[in-house]
């Protein structure tokens, strides 16, 4: 069910048959942005609604799975008829796999409220629950009971009277469990069925409620799906990890107060994203960097390596991927082509999602045609466009050069450069040049520091490795008294313009207008050993979590 805070949301979930129940928000209606997130007041508000929501909910009977609207759910939640209860060892470990509710676990059906976590460590998460991290108010689980209906009313009461704009569901929410919270565990009464515990039980708010945590690997952040991709691990006894419940789109960035373009980017690159029209995966044409032209070659670093060190390499991949992605997307312009990129295929030391190294809301706002990574392997791509592939290995151009050159090749739906790493010798027509120059400078460099807090600084004397205060402040304050910084490299040239302003990696024109010679490259095996010899494989694991009921995972 949809709480729909306007009328147009009301109407779309009527017209889909999604189930609705209007929430009255005449206070958020005029909102200063279109991402209510930005809006911080607004915001606020509409955090109080959410929980009167949950609260007209709960009075009716229903428990309640409570989500924003940024959670992507993997499998549902209730048990179907055919699911047995859990029970110890194997068999509970095969109920979990066939997707069996673990709210219904022992001793969960004592629990008031379920809560999930930004925690990030799996492992701690399994062992202890990771305590030390705050709630997250983005997936909780609520049971209809007095005690929960007398927390929500105090929960929307302390958003509302509490002054600071940034008090709004999740830290008021906190505040409250905080209150009179001992860390003290409560015993459950004894299973009759002899079962061991899933997770421990803490009291809260004054101790008049039960609470537990939804566990991180059933239950997912977007760290650890994303990044640490932990669906995609094995079991200790070597079978496939089950994928998990629910997706909850934290730990993201590019975002902008118009749109969440970054949270829609991410899912879309690990294929939890859809409600593209087929359209996406049938119509245009492309222009890709194949896999190991996009990223230096594999540069073991030691154990020892330092902060300074590591950074050292991440800018001298970065100064890679800049111009690389640079002139790709120069010579997609040139030759109106659609994009495929993104992060590429950097996996040092993981396949890095494309908002934490590039600033997403610059290639939407500029109106750039890109895709994300993997949409090349997306098993929904159109048979015409795999089918239609070429791979070429090409000097340096300009934009009119790299039209005559790569002519033959213009019905191709998929046109692969072996490698872009200053490649682009910029626009004949000054117009286009700048045109160029402007939307590169907002869509290519990303600004990042490092803190250096194993590196001493020259400056620094003590008796101890570093010598700087520990909880010091990073990159800024008095000497001595702050961790250095190690920067990103600066962004590199933009140059547009191929007669007055050419690259100096650019031979000079030719008198002639010869026409650069494009070489053809018929690739059997790519380094990645891609499934498809035509495709460039950025997922090593195929992710489908959109498989029929009984399907192995493969």
């Amino acid at each position: 069910m949809v709480g729909a805070l306007d009328e147009g949301m009301t109407k779309i979930c009527e017209e889909h048959g999604i189930p609705t129940l209007s929430i009255e928000a005449n206070s958020i209606k005029n909102r200063g942005a279109a991402n209510l997130r930005f809006d911080y007041s607004a915001y606020k508000r509409m955090a109080a609604m959410k929980v009167q929501f949950y609260s007209n909910i709960l009075r009716l009977g229903f428990n309640v799975w409570a989500c924003d609207a940024d959670t992507a759910w993997m499998a549902h939640p209730a048990p179907s008829a055919r699911e047995a209860p859990c029970g110890g060892g194997a068999q509970r470990h095969s109920c979990r796999r066939e997707q069996a509710p673990f709210v219904n676990e022992y001793p969960m059906q004592y629990v008031d409220i379920l809560t999930t976590t930004d925690c990030i460590d799996v492992e701690g998460d399994t062992k202890g629950g990771c305590w030390h991290v705050d709630h997250n108010t983005g997936l909780v689980y609520m049971r209809a009971r007095q005690g929960v209906l007398d927390f929500t009313a105090a929960w929307k009461q302390k958003i509302e009277t509490t002054r600071d704009v940034m008090i709004r569901d999740q830290a008021a929410l906190n505040l409250l469990m905080r209150e009179g919270f001992r860390s003290k565990e409560w015993e459950p009464p004894p299973d009759p069925q002899g079962r061991t515990k899933a997770r421990p039980i803490y009291k809260a708010w004054n101790d008049r409620l039960k609470i537990a945590r939804l566990p991180l690997r059933y239950f997912a952040n977007g760290h650890t799906f994303f990044v640490q991709r932990m669906y995609a691990r094995k079991e200790a006894d070597g079978s496939d990890h089950p994928p998990p419940f629910a997706l909850h789109m934290t730990y993201q960035y590019g975002d902008s107060s118009k749109f969440a373009y970054g949270k829609r980017q991410r899912m879309r690159e690990a294929r939890v994203w859809w409600v593209d029209p087929p359209s996406y995966f049938s119509e245009g044409r492309y222009l890709a960097v194949a896999p190991e032209g996009a990223a230096l070659p594999i540069d073991t670093l030691p154990n020892s390596v330092t902060t300074a060190e590591a950074a050292g390499r991440f800018n001298k991949e970065d100064s890679h991927l800049r111009e690389t992605l640079r002139d790709a997307l120069g010579l997609a312009t040139a030759l109106n082509r659609t994009l495929v990129g993104g992060a590429f295929g950097m996996t040092l030391p993981f396949d890095c999602p494309a908002d934490h190294i590039l600033p997403l809301v610059g290639w939407f706002e500029q109106g750039v045609a890109f895709r994300e990574p993997g949409f090349l392997t997306d098993p929904r791509l159109s048979p015409d466009i795999k089918s239609s592939w070429v791979r070429v290995d090409a000097p340096p151009m300009s934009a009119s050069q790299a039209r005559d050159a790569l002519r033959p090749y213009e019905h191709v739906r998929v046109l692969e450069f072996k490698s872009t790493f200053r490649k682009f010798c910029g626009f004949e027509d000054a117009t286009a040049g700048a045109s160029f120059e402007r939307v590169a400078k907002a869509v290519v460099p990303y600004h990042r520091t490092f803190c250096a807090e194993d590196w001493t600084p020259e400056s620094c004397v003590g008796p101890r490795k570093g010598c700087v205060p520990f909880y010091a402040p990073c990159c800024h304050g008095s000497p001595g008294r702050h961790f250095p910084c190690v920067y990103l490299n600066k962004p590199p040239d933009f140059k547009g313009h191929a007669i007055s302003d050419r690259p100096a990696f650019c031979p000079a024109p030719d008198p002639h207008g010869s026409t650069p010679a494009v070489h053809e490259e018929r690739v059997v095996d790519y380094p990645d050993l891609s499934p498809n010899p035509r495709s460039r494989q950025f997922h090593k694991i195929v992710d489908d979590f959109r498989k029929k009921p009984g399907r192995k995972k493969r």
